[in-house]
């Protein structure tokens, strides 16, 4: 019927009315989701841009913190520079105070060694001075006695004359000055000898005066007008005539005496054969690392003569440092108070160095000699290029030995690379001595002692080549006075190219007891012309070695190279 069909049409477009409506909830259910996700996103979108300009905000302030911090860190790096340049300068002030202090030390030891030396020569001009002054008083004496005997031998000859004596009367009495009486005179005066000369002097008897020479010219032939002070000049030179022929005769009988024995003879080629030969001395450098080279061992044995020689010396001299000792002579280093000395060491390199260190290397208890050097704090310090520090020490001899102890030195460089050096100081037994000026006949008696002779210590070792070109004898001679420890001697060895000196040695034995050291040095062997002997005597063998051992250091060629330090 129309009205169910209505119904059917109607009930159809309800359910195309409800699909749509539940397709339309779908759809709507659809866009509410999309809108709570995209509500969802503009509040995630909201949260980021507060987060990102959160992090501006804070970026911008790390940018203002940042940008303080670098002013801080610029004024901080100006102030570091202003204190490296106060540092700097105060460096630079502190060693030129350190150069001038030691320039002034340097000055006070030689002023402290020329004042020695000055006191001892005027010690020695004072003694000469006595002695000449004594030995005119003494001439002055003499002259007074001949004038003396000089008038009484020519009163005597008046008195001859007078009494008519002959020439065999008066013979005696010209031969003999000392007795003015001979066997012819007692012969004629019998008994009357008793009386005093002095009265035969006046009288030309002992009973008689004679008051004029008018009395005696009748007798006499003697020219008056001649007196006895008019005579004197004459009868002077013949008396200093007499004296001198009197010392030719006594110095010709002494030769005819001893001839052997006034002066050495050069030693025979047996002895030459027989002596111990050495080739040269010990190095300077014993231990270095790293390995010296042969310059520098030349340059530290120069340095080792010229210390001996000398106040200074120059014991190392590297491309990067150099180690000069300074120490005065004239010191007694047996005394409590000891023998001063400086090490002064230069940086001759561009760069710093540091850690420098010298240390003594002995035994406390045995050694016999004890050096102590301080602990400076300059020492501890970089030492910048060019500058130099000095390190003080004393040395005390307690008895007599032949080497000092060696010393230690090192040092670090700017990368700390090590470098150290065991060196020998130029300390030795010439330190101890002062010359001894005697006399050849005194040489020789101390030469030829048994104690002396038992003690000798002889060597033979060639001539360094700065001693064999001309004037080697004059360079030897100065070498071997050690600076003055030892006085050269004449008129005691026969040969002309041998040398002989002699020193004393105040305190031999660590007491108050001197002796004398002799030291012989002989050139010119025929075997070998280039080498040279050397003997030394005294009654203390360890002082002839040590004495032995410093000739050697400055006579002998210097030696090769020597072990790496480990």
């Amino acid at each position: 019927s129309p009205t169910d069909m209505g119904n059917s049409q109607l009930q159809a477009r309800v359910d195309i009315l409800s699909q749509n409506n539940f397709a339309m909830q779908t759809e709507l259910r659809k866009a509410r989701m999309e809108l709570d996700v995209m509500r969802n996103s503009l509040q995630q979108m909201g949260h980021g841009q507060s987060n990102h300009s959160d992090a501006l905000v804070s970026l911008a302030n790390l940018g203002e913190t940042n940008s303080q911090l670098q002013r801080e860190v610029d004024l901080l790096r100006r102030e570091l520079r202003l204190s490296q340049d106060k540092r700097t300068k105060c460096e630079e002030k502190l060693a030129q105070r350190d150069a001038q202090l030691t320039e002034t030390r340097d000055r006070l030891f030689a002023a402290t060694s020329k004042i020695s030396i000055l006191e001892a020569d005027l010690k020695s001009r004072e003694a000469e001075r006595e002695f000449h002054s004594q030995q005119r008083d003494g001439r002055v004496k003499q002259q007074v006695m001949q004038r003396e005997l000089l008038r009484t031998r020519f009163a005597l000859n008046h008195v001859a004359e007078n009494f008519g004596w002959t020439d065999e009367d008066k013979k005696p009495i010209r031969q003999n000055a000392s007795v003015p009486y001979s066997a012819g005179v007692r012969e004629r005066l019998g008994n009357q000898i008793s009386s005093p000369p002095s009265d035969i002097l006046r009288n030309g008897s002992p009973n008689r005066r004679v008051n004029t020479k008018d009395e005696l010219s009748g007798a006499t032939n003697i020219d008056e007008d001649v007196t006895f002070e008019e005579d004197v000049p004459r009868c002077q030179k013949a008396i200093d005539e007499t004296a001198r022929d009197e010392d030719a005769m006594t110095f010709n009988e002494e030769q005819q005496r001893g001839r052997e024995v006034q002066r050495l003879s050069g030693s025979p080629p047996e002895v030459w054969l027989r002596t111990m030969r050495t080739e040269g001395p010990a190095s300077v450098i014993s231990l270095r690392t790293p390995p010296p080279s042969e310059n520098l061992l030349q340059s530290a044995a120069a340095g080792l003569r010229q210390g001996l020689q000398s106040p200074r010396g120059v014991i190392l001299h590297d491309e990067h440092v150099s180690l000069q000792w300074h120490m005065p002579h004239g010191q007694d280093l047996t005394s409590v108070r000891g023998g001063i000395f400086e090490v002064i060491i230069t940086n001759l390199g561009v760069q710093v160095i540091h850690g420098i260190s010298v240390v003594p290397v002995q035994d406390l208890d045995e050694a016999p000699v004890r050096m102590e050097i301080e602990s400076s704090d300059k020492a501890s310090r970089p030492l910048w290029a060019q500058n130099r520090v000095a390190i003080r020490g004393i040395v005390r001899v307690q008895a007599p030995f032949e080497q000092c102890p060696e010393v230690e030195f090192s040092y670090l460089l700017s990368d700390n690379m090590e470098c150290r050096a065991r060196l020998r100081p130029p300390i030795g037994v010439p330190r101890l001595l002062v010359p001894a000026k005697l006399s050849p006949s005194e040489f020789l008696e101390l030469w030829w002692l048994p104690e002396f002779q038992t003690a000798e210590v002889a060597f033979v070792c060639p001539l360094r080549s700065g001693l064999q070109e001309a004037g080697g004898l004059f360079q030897l001679t100065k070498a071997l006075e050690f600076g003055g420890a030892l006085a050269l001697l004449s008129n005691v060895d026969e040969l002309s190219h041998g040398v002989v000196l002699a020193g004393r040695c105040e305190r031999a034995h660590g007491g108050s007891g001197a002796t004398e050291l002799l030291l012989r040095a002989e050139l010119g062997y025929t075997g070998d012309p280039k080498a040279v002997r050397v003997t030394v005597r005294s009654p203390s063998y360890t002082l002839n070695r040590g004495l032995a051992l410093s000739v050697l250091d400055v006579v002998g060629e210097s030696p090769g190279v020597p072990a790496v330090a480990a």
